[in-house]
């Protein structure tokens, strides 16, 4: 049986190494044209409809949409 200071730590351990690879991931969508590439790799979508806006914009609209539906929080823009 492990004590229970080893199971905290593996715990702990499982919940940065999920955090790193979240962060990794929304990062890609942050700073990289993720759309634009696949476009340039996969040929076959050239004529699809994808949203070629600037990834950082996108994202950030998606997130203020979740933040706002789920807290009722209001968004200033500041252009």
């Amino acid at each position: 049986m492990m004590n229970k200071k080893g199971i905290e730590k593996k715990m702990v351990l499982e919940a940065v190494i999920a955090v790193l690879i979240i962060g990794i991931f929304f990062g890609a969508f942050l700073y990289y044209d993720i759309p634009q590439i696949i476009k340039d790799f996969v040929p076959s979508m050239n004529n699809s409809i994808i949203n070629v806006e600037s990834p950082p914009k996108v994202m950030y609209d998606i997130i203020e949409d979740e933040v706002s539906y789920w807290t009722g929080a209001k968004f200033v823009k500041f252009e």
